[in-house]
C-alpha cells in the first residue's frame, strides 16, 4: 500500500504544485499591500479605511479546491477500462478507494498549509517592520499602522480545514451520483446551489413578501442578511470570518447587537452551520459504507442511483423560481416587460431542453419526460405571478 500511496502522490504532483503555486500568487497580491493601517484624510476626525485581515482571500481557495478535487480523485469511474484496472484487487478496492480520495485530500491541505504559513510568516515581519508608526502623506492623510493578532489566524485556519474537508465529502456525494464527468460536473453544480439556496428560498421569499407590505428597502436588506446564511461551505465560511475578522484587528470580539434582527441572523448562521455538518457527517457516512461499483455503467449517462435526476431537476426548478422572481422585480418597474419575460423564459427553456438531453446522451423527449418537465417549466411563470400580485397587493 506504501507504494500505492508513493503513486498516488505522484501522479497528482502536478496538481498540488498548481495548487500552492495560485495560493501563494493570490496571498501575495493581499500582502502587497497595507491592510494593517487606519487612513484619515486631512481635516477629517473619523477613519475613511480600517484594517482588513483578509480572512477571505485566504479561505476561499481551499474551499473552491475542496469542492472541486473529487472530481480528479474519482475520475477512474468515467472508463470501465480505468474502473476494471482500478478494482482488480477484488477485495482491496474499498482500501483503494479510501486512500485515493484521503491522499488526495490531506495533500491539498499540506500544500494549502505551506502557502497559508508562508504568507502569514511574511505578513508577520511586515506588520512588525511599521506597527505602532503614524505615516502622514504629501497629501495630508494620516495613516495609522497596528499589530495583528495573529494567533487568531491559525484558530480561524484550523476552523477552515475542518468545514473544508468535510465539503469534499460532500462534493464526493455529489459528483459520484453520476457515471461519467460531464453529469458529475452537473451534478456537483446544482447540488451546491440546492445546498445554497434550497433551504433559505421559502424563508428569503416569505420576509421578502413581509417586507414588500412593511419597507421596499427590505428587499435589499434581505438578500444581504441570507446571502451568506446557508447550509454549503459559504455558510461555515462566512461565519469564521465574522467571528474572526474583529478578532484578529482589534482583539475585541464583534459587538452584539441585540436586536431582533441580529439575534435572528446569529441564530441562523448558527442552524445552518449545525445543518451543514450534519450533511457532511452524512456524506462520510455515505464514502465509507458506499458498496463498489461492477463498472458496468462507467462512462454512460445513467446515474448511480436515482439522484442524479433528483438534483438535476431540482436545480432546474430553483433557477426557473429565482429567475421568475427576478423577472416579477424587474416588471414591477419596467413599462415595457413582456418582451423581457417571455424571452428570459423561452431561453431557459432552452438551456434546460439542451442540458437535459445532454445528462441522458439523447435529445429525443417522450410522453414520460413532459411529465417531469412541464412541473418545472411552470415554477417560474408561477413564481412571477406571485410576485407580481405580492407587490399590488402591497401597493
Amino acid at each position: 500500500m506504501n507504494s500505492y500511496i508513493k503513486h498516488l502522490l505522484k501522479k497528482y504532483l502536478p496538481f498540488y504544485i498548481v495548487l500552492f503555486a495560485v495560493c501563494i500568487s493570490i496571498f501575495f497580491i493581499y500582502l502587497t499591500y497595507d491592510n494593517n493601517a487606519y487612513s484619515r484624510p486631512e481635516g477629517v476626525n473619523y477613519y475613511v479605511t480600517t484594517p482588513y485581515s483578509g480572512l477571505l482571500i485566504f479561505i476561499i481557495p481551499l474551499a473552491f479546491v475542496s469542492m472541486i478535487a473529487p472530481i480528479f480523485a474519482n475520475s477512474y469511474r468515467y472508463s470501465i477500462k480505468s474502473v476494471d484496472v482500478f478494482y482488480q484487487t477484488g477485495k482491496g478496492a474499498k482500501r483503494i478507494r479510501f486512500m485515493n480520495n484521503l491522499t488526495l485530500l490531506i495533500s491539498i491541505i499540506v500544500s494549502y498549509t505551506a502557502a497559508f504559513v508562508i504568507a502569514i510568516v511574511i505578513m508577520f515581519f511586515k506588520q512588525l517592520s511599521n506597527a505602532g508608526q503614524e505615516v502622514v502623506t504629501d497629501y495630508g492623510a494620516t495613516y495609522t499602522y497596528i499589530m495583528f493578532n495573529f494567533g487568531y489566524y491559525f484558530l480561524a485556519y484550523f476552523l477552515a480545514v475542518i468545514s473544508c474537508a468535510v465539503n469534499y465529502f460532500i462534493s464526493y456525494y455529489l459528483i459520484t451520483r453520476a457515471n461519467n464527468a460531464v453529469n458529475s460536473i452537473i451534478c456537483l453544480v446544482l447540488g451546491q446551489l440546492l445546498l445554497s439556496a434550497l433551504v433559505m428560498t421559502p424563508i428569503w421569499y416569505a420576509l421578502i413578501i413581509n417586507g414588500l407590505f412593511e419597507n421596499s428597502v427590505a428587499f435589499y436588506n434581505v438578500n444581504i442578511l441570507f446571502g451568506t446564511r446557508v447550509p454549503s461551505i459559504i455558510g461555515p465560511i462566512a461565519l469564521i470570518a465574522n467571528i474572526f475578522e474583529p478578532l484578529i484587528v482589534s482583539g475585541e470580539p464583534m459587538e452584539l447587537i441585540l436586536s431582533e434582527d441580529d439575534i435572528f441572523s446569529f441564530v441562523l448562521s448558527i442552524v445552518n452551520v449545525i445543518l451543514f455538518f450534519s450533511l457532511g457527517a452524512s456524506s462520510i457516512f455515505a464514502f465509507i459504507n458506499e458498496k463498489e461499483s461492477s463498472g458496468e455503467l462507467a462512462g454512460k449517462p445513467e446515474g448511480r442511483d436515482k439522484m442524479q435526476m433528483i438534483i438535476f431537476h431540482a436545480g432546474a426548478g430553483l433557477i426557473f423560481f429565482w429567475s421568475g422572481i427576478a423577472n416579477g422585480f424587474i416588471s414591477v418597474f419596467a413599462i415595457v416587460n413582456v418582451f423581457t419575460t417571455i424571452s428570459s423564459f423561452v431561453m431557459l427553456c432552452a438551456l434546460y431542453y439542451v442540458f437535459y438531453g445532454l445528462i441522458r446522451r439523447n435529445f429525443k423527449l417522450k410522453k414520460n419526460d413532459f411529465a417531469i418537465l412541464i412541473p418545472v417549466v411552470s415554477v417560474y411563470i408561477l413564481s412571477a405571478i406571485s410576485y407580481n400580485i405580492v407587490v399590488n397587493l402591497a401597493n
